[in-house]
């Protein structure tokens, strides 16, 4: 399975075997189908990436692992200390939220190959993939440290984050789906859960893992996934068009939507996921795995989800509610800014009823001010740190992306 990311990551699915040497996993060291790609990177097979990985250190004590290594005498030593890491990191975390991530019985299973070519994976099926986790004995982690998708997503930075934010993102997405094999839900011939699911999966976890040790924000990598999934094509069709291996669009970026909200929807939360895995293996149809897990019919959830998927991408709809008399809301000019990158993205006009459109919201949105239009004076003001003191009249409520609208709720308030 494929991951893309425009200043992001992609997966990409696969298999093959080969030589295998054990080793054990500690917390100095280091997923089914695809993996992550940037678009703009056209490095030769033959330059080794110059940039280096500022370690970052785990949250948690890390486990050992006992993977079978298989690892090219040419792949530089930091790329392997990278992909070590990622495991370690995702390991543990999985460990913590479910109780147990690859079992230490299963580990010696899974064989991992680190090549150092920049052609990928030449599996049948694989289509010269970057990194994958499957093959046709199993599960095996392929990953490529000189293909332009790794480089790109590893050694260089986004317009969003830097290169050492976003390094363990591959390794931690191929290892879930390694985990998906042990659980049971995840062949390379048999994929009964669905491509974006499997997908979002993966990388919903590999984010939370992200999330957890602090390396980056959720607003920040959802923004980003926005913009992924808009540029990919993602955002054009269907949640339901995903399920099946024929798209040629890998689907994580959509599908780490869906699964966030069914995750968050869900009774039993993130356990949800890993029960979801085992209902399948033990042989219950997915659509009824699905309405046991998440509480409501599959088809329901994407007629559900269409409302988010057409409010969503380069272009979001909004609305401004509230009372703020005497001025009316085609009188409020919005600004949206992203502190980070040291600019404001947009600027949107509101309609008498007020609605209003923001185009690249999907950029970052770290703060939005709402002014007069006529005389430019600040009416209201969000932050992610509060409510800015020269907006003490009016306070904006947070703003979220969800299945309707991007809701600005102004609140007249006394200044103090």
């Amino acid at each position: 399975m494929k991951i893309t990311n425009l200043f992001f990551v992609v997966l990409i699915l696969s298999a093959c075997t080969s030589p295998q040497t054990a080793e054990v996993l500690e917390s100095s060291a280091v997923s089914p189908t695809q993996t992550l790609a940037m678009a703009n990177v056209t490095p030769t097979n033959t330059v080794a990436p110059t940039s280096t990985i500022t370690p970052i250190p785990l949250t948690a004590t890390s486990m050992a692992l006992y993977f079978n290594y298989e690892i090219d005498l040419n792949a530089p030593s930091e790329d392997v200390e990278i992909i070590k890491k990622g495991f370690a990191y995702v390991h543990t975390y999985i460990t913590e939220v479910f109780g147990e991530a690859i079992p230490v019985e299963i580990q010696p299973s899974i064989r991992i190959k680190i090549v150092a070519s920049g052609n990928g994976n030449p599996d049948p099926g694989a289509g010269g993939a970057c990194c994958t986790a499957l093959d046709k004995n199993g599960s095996q982690i392929f990953i490529d440290v000189l293909h332009p998708e790794w480089i790109a997503n590893v050694h260089q930075p986004t317009m969003m984050w830097s290169a050492e934010k976003n390094a363990l993102i591959i390794p931690a997405h191929e290892y879930v789906h390694a985990w998906q094999f042990s659980l049971g839900c995840l062949r390379i011939n048999h994929q009964p859960l669905g491509d974006w699911m499997n997908e979002g999966i993966a990388h919903y976890l590999a984010h939370q893992m992200i999330i957890k040790n602090g390396i980056l924000k959720q607003n920040i990598i959802e923004k980003s996934m926005i913009q992924g999934a808009s540029f990919t094509g993602e955002i054009g069709a269907p949640l339901k068009d995903f399920f099946g291996p024929g798209s040629k669009i890998w689907p994580g970026h959509i599908g780490y939507f869906a699964v966030k909200n069914l995750v968050e929807n869900s009774s039993t939360g993130i356990l949800s996921i890993k029960t979801l895995c085992e209902d399948v293996a033990n042989g219950i149809d997915f659509e009824q795995a699905f309405k046991q897990n998440f509480g409501l019919e599959l088809e329901d959830f994407y007629t559900k989800f269409e409302t988010f998927r057409t409010n969503s991408g380069m272009s979001v709809q909004g609305r401004v509610i509230g009372d703020i008399e005497p001025l009316k809301y085609n009188e409020l000019l919005i600004v949206l800014c992203n502190h980070e990158l040291a600019f404001c993205l947009d600027t949107a006009t509101v309609n008498q009823d007020g609605s209003f459109i923001v185009v690249d919201l999907a950029m970052g949105l770290h703060s939005i001010e709402i002014k007069n239009i006529k005389n430019g004076e600040t009416i209201g003001w969000y932050n992610e740190n509060g409510i800015s003191p020269k907006a003490c009249a009016t306070k904006i409520s947070f703003p979220r992306i969800s299945f309707s609208e991007l809701i600005i709720n102004l609140q007249q308030q006394e200044c103090p």
